[in-house]
């Protein structure tokens, strides 16, 4: 998948599960096996999972517990 579709699909799932979050910048910055890495506003890193079905408000609440 190009990185632009996939910046497009990562920021609708972020906008979905944060409709608070405001983004105004995103970049893949690591690729791996089974997770992408990306920037969001030069400050915010996620770690996006690649497999379908995985909820980012999942992770989430995994960061916060």
């Amino acid at each position: 998948m190009l990185d632009q579709s996939k910046i497009t699909k990562y920021k609708t799932m972020l906008l979905s599960d944060s409709p608070e979050l405001e983004i105004s910048s995103m970049e893949i910055i690591g690729e791996g096996w089974h997770h992408d890495a990306i920037e969001v506003n030069g400050s915010l890193i996620f770690r996006i999972p690649k497999l379908s079905g995985v909820l980012l408000s999942e992770i989430w609440d995994s960061f916060n517990s």
